[in-house]
């Protein structure tokens, strides 16, 4: 018997320096879950531009005639449904930025990589994803980084170079409904701190609250009033570049002509920033740091025979004034046409310009305008594997479609 004892002792002793030992090593999957739901959603875009003093929205300087493959994005999204009935999921992707263009620098831009948690009435998500701020209207320009400076809610904190940096950012939200159709949400950001003004590197240095109302999702081309929000935002913008940038801004989409063949719809967007003391403007970041008023607004003409989409031809316009820098301003335009060759592939072109008044040029490089015309081709896919659930912030609702499928 003591021979079995200590026989025993000695395996269980050696099993115990086994798994010591394999403790650095990844330990095998016990439980098996239930197959989440996986989804695939991603954008590619391409055009032939043809460029006079500087990229279109005023990003860049110098003469731009160019293919361009900037807002091509893949995302991955997987969800699954939890213990007592909401849904948890994790969405990952990158996009394509301007400066893969050239081949140098960064190429892709890493623009979703959050976690959700969703229930009926709440909603709990945290990462890198949407701006708050860039959820309440959606413009149809081919690109949603076009006259970035009046359809969006500019980021103080960016350098100018990556557009991207004014519609994504680190955020964690919560977001409280009311029969799904009226939303507040509460969220703190770190948007990304490329100029070097804000009071810490890496911390939360934006906090608001957004309200918005979203009608039923079948009833869009023939509700009055589909969708409007608005919101307030607070950006700790250190104080030696002008101290806090607090910003207002509101809009929406207005269906002048309703209708399931041929529809007509007004989108707009308006803001107001204040609390911020710059008074020159000689940098790009200065341009979005310095007090300003800004509206955007555009119609857009959707043609969907059979319920379809099959063309869309849009007019995108902005204005801005700066009211701490005299003689400070600026408008935009765009003219948009798509046609749809296929389920989500579409041929797309546009013409744009920009003009700034003469207390800007500096920071643009002493250009006083800008303008590109553009001729391309846009795909837009998502498909969905394991299909059970349906998350609201998924990779699909995510995507920026040109003509909306």
């Amino acid at each position: 018997m003591k021979i079995q004892i200590n026989r025993i002792g000695i395996l269980a002793a050696g099993a115990l320096t086994a798994a010591s030992q394999a403790q650095t090593q990844q330990n095998p999957v016990q439980q098996i879950s239930l197959q989440p739901q996986i989804e695939i959603a991603g954008s590619g875009l391409a055009t032939l531009d043809f460029g006079r003093e500087g990229m279109f929205g005023g990003r860049g300087i110098g003469s731009r005639s160019q293919i361009n493959f900037s807002d091509s994005s893949l995302s991955f999204g997987v969800a699954q449904r939890m213990y007592r009935g909401a849904i948890g999921s994790f969405t990952l992707g990158g996009i394509a930025i301007d400066e893969a263009n050239n081949g140098h620098g960064k190429q892709i831009f890493m623009h979703q990589a959050f976690a959700d948690f969703q229930e009926l009435r709440f909603e709990g998500y945290i990462g890198r994803t949407n701006t708050p701020t860039a959820q309440i209207v959606a413009f149809p320009t081919i690109r949603e980084d076009d006259l970035v400076d009046y359809t969006s809610v500019l980021n103080p904190f960016s350098n100018g170079a990556n557009p991207e940096e004014h519609r994504y950012s680190n955020v964690a939200g919560a977001v409280f409904n009311s029969g799904l159709h009226h939303f507040v949400n509460v969220h703190a950001q770190h948007q990304i701190d490329s100029a070097g003004v804000g009071q810490s590197d890496t911390g939360l240095n934006s906090v608001g609250i957004s309200f918005q109302y979203e009608g039923n999702p079948a009833l869009t081309t023939i509700d009055r009033f589909p969708s409007f929000g608005f919101g307030v935002e607070s950006r700790a913008v250190n104080k030696s570049f002008g101290g806090t940038s607090n910003v207002f801004y509101g809009g929406g989409v207005l269906n002048l002509q309703p209708g399931l063949v041929d529809k007509l719809d007004l989108r707009l967007l308006g803001q107001v920033s204040f609390g911020n003391d710059t008074n020159t403007l000689t940098t790009l970041n200065d341009t979005y740091r310095a007090d300003q008023e800004s509206i955007a607004l555009s119609l857009r003409k959707l043609y969907s025979p059979f319920g379809k989409p099959a063309s869309q031809i849009a007019l995108t316009t902005g204005m801005k004034r700066y009211s701490k820098v005299p003689n400070a301003n600026s408008y935009g335009v765009a003219l948009s046409y798509g046609k749809s060759l296929g389920q989500g592939f579409d041929f797309v072109s546009q013409i744009g310009y920009e003009r700034r008044s003469s207390a800007m040029t500096s920071a643009f490089g002493g250009h006083s305008d800008a303008m590109v015309l553009q001729f391309g081709l846009s795909f837009n896919f998502g498909s969905t594997f394991n299909q059970s659930i349906g998350p609201r912030r998924s990779p699909t609702n995510l995507l920026h479609q040109y003509i909306p499928n």
